[in-house]
């Protein structure tokens, strides 16, 4: 782990942007508060978005265990996953007419076991080369009507279901679409998604713009994008980083995107160097730096193992299952030190009050009588306000305490619980 000033400045930035102030109360069987009992809080899952982009051998491991992923090292870090490559335009619809959903299908319903949210990734590449083949070479009214019929595919089929899209992605290098229809096709599309699904996240997606010398670019861009009613809700950055990085220049770095004004998802995250030791002193700075950024809400790495990478020494784990310096990191960092887990006991009038992480928690606590007060439950992030959540203990039928099977395990998708916060 690393040290210094800089590493005790962020910490501090982490807590007070990323914990909140929940207050439990732990009632008895007849509804009274139960003093002096001991509480514990264990975090299942954390609210921001650590993500991983299925593919390859990193999907087929993932989505073949029986277990609870949340047992699994690097993986019980993860909160989120990412279709980028099996979602993006090629993949699904290789030859013209022929769309093919199935493995999309499959990672959201091995994401619905596991409560995992789903974002998209790319809908359309403003750069060719990552376009299908079959449109690649298309101009006027048949490449904006394929440009539309992909848009209102997804849209209509995923929006629902699909937490983020980046609906234009590859920018500001390329801009194949509005070269070859102008600067109005790429607002129609934005409008195509959302009459299509008005409720549903639409990014700009932009490729490696966190240094210094593309970041001036991509704020010019959005500028430019405001001023023609182009106003996606979220700028999604593909960060692949080859070099050191260097923590002042990449803090500046954030606080220039802030002045955007938007949240902003790091994906494709692959950090390597020149040893397995300089990935990981990289990686540690970059995920420190990014997590204390008010503007990041959530990092998608670009896969664990490295044949789903392009950066020598990124990957955090081994075809052995064993983690690597860098995946050592991951663990390091958000499953220990940004992870909260402690047991107190209560004050006179049954309550417990702390700092946690935001995110699904499993709470409990065994009553004098023997019985076990528990609850599994939401707390909302409070983007660093002074805010107060309450929890509330009791024995309730039906509800499993802990040390049964599913204790550890995060709710999955759909399941009722109580949320604390907006």
């Amino acid at each position: 782990m690393l040290r210094g000033e800089w590493v005790n400045k962020t910490q501090k930035q982490i807590e007070a942007l990323r914990m909140t102030n929940v207050r439990v109360l732990v009632l008895d069987e007849n509804g009274q508060p139960a003093p002096l009992v001991s509480v514990q809080l264990t975090m299942l899952r954390h609210a921001f978005a650590w993500g991983v982009e299925m593919a390859g051998r990193d999907l087929d491991w993932a989505a073949g265990r029986q277990t609870d992923l949340t047992q699994e090292r690097v993986w019980r870090c993860f909160s989120a996953v990412s279709l980028e490559h099996v979602g993006n335009w090629p993949a699904v619809e290789p030859k013209q007419g022929q769309r093919d959903f199935s493995r999309v299908d499959r990672v959201l319903d091995w994401s619905r076991q596991q409560g995992l949210p789903v974002r998209w990734g790319q809908v359309i590449s403003l750069d060719p080369q990552n376009l299908p083949a079959w449109v690649r070479e298309m101009r006027g009214q048949p490449f904006a009507d394929a440009l539309e019929e992909q848009v209102r595919t997804v849209m209509l089929r995923y929006g629902q279901e699909v937490g983020e899209f980046d609906l234009l992605a590859d920018a500001p290098t390329y801009d194949v679409v509005g070269d070859r229809l102008g600067p109005g096709m790429n607002r129609l599309l934005f409008e195509d998604a959302r009459f299509a699904c008005p409720d549903a996240r639409l990014s700009m997606g932009f490729v490696d713009c966190l240094r210094p010398d593309r970041l001036t670019i991509m704020v010019r861009y959005m500028t430019e994008a405001g001023q023609a009613f182009l106003d996606p809700r979220v700028i999604a950055v593909r960060t692949p980083i080859r070099d050191v990085v260097v923590q002042p220049q990449l803090a500046r770095a954030l606080e220039w995107v802030g002045q955007i004004g938007k949240p902003v998802v790091v994906t494709g995250l692959e950090v390597g160097g020149s040893s397995e030791t300089a990935a990981a002193i990289s990686l540690e700075t970059m995920l420190r730096t990014l997590f204390a950024s008010p503007s990041i809400s959530g990092v998608y790495f670009a896969g664990v193992r490295q044949e789903s990478l392009t950066v020598p020494n990124a990957s955090l784990g081994n075809e052995f299952g064993q983690l690597t310096q860098a995946g050592q990191v991951v663990e390091a960092l958000i499953h220990n030190l940004w992870c909260t887990r402690t047991t107190l006991l209560s004050d006179e009038l049954g309550n417990v009050q702390t700092r946690v992480f935001a995110g699904w928690y499993d709470m409990s606590a065994k009553l004098p009588s023997g019985a076990v007060a528990h609850a599994r439950i939401y707390i909302a992030p409070s983007h660093g306000q002074p805010t107060l959540r309450l929890a509330v203990l009791e024995p309730l039928r039906g509800i499993k305490p802990p040390g049964t099977d599913d204790a550890s395990a995060a709710p999955p998708s759909g399941t009722s619980l109580e949320k604390l916060g907006d």
